[in-house]
């Protein structure tokens, strides 16, 4: 079995007030525990948007392996709810094409970062080790 291993990134997205936590891990359900508050009543599957708060916080949980549409499918909830979050509509295609793009680079950027904080890690586990 894997050990366990999670990295957080946290992006402002200040046209929007809103704070994005992208948490990438071994075991969505260990983290997902971790980090969702209580009485929320949605499971992980592959991967997930959640709503934290009323305050703008929201989190998207990706698997190390995570597909292109799985990180696409989490970022279109993102954009939907930071949308109806600031009473803006569906109407101007430009920047929710713009806002959808931004979100899945920062995710992309996120599980870039944390597969290099993963390696980065298990180096320094052998030389530990040794």
């Amino acid at each position: 079995m894997e050990e366990f291993f999670e990295h957080i990134s946290t992006r402002d997205i200040d046209l929007y007030r809103h704070r994005l936590h992208i948490v990438v891990s071994t075991n969505l359900l260990v983290s997902y525990k971790a980090h969702i508050p209580k009485g929320t009543r949605t499971q992980p599957i592959r991967a997930m948007h959640i709503v934290l708060d009323a305050q703008g916080n929201s989190m998207i949980l990706l698997p190390f392996d995570a597909e292109p549409g799985e990180i696409a499918h989490e970022c279109t909830h993102c954009m939907m709810h930071i949308i109806e979050e600031i009473g803006a509509g569906y109407g101007e295609e430009e920047f929710v094409c713009y806002l959808q793009g931004h979100l899945v680079e920062l995710c992309h950027k996120a599980l870039k970062d944390a597969k290099k904080a993963k390696k980065k890690k298990k180096e320094l586990d052998i030389i530990v080790n040794v």
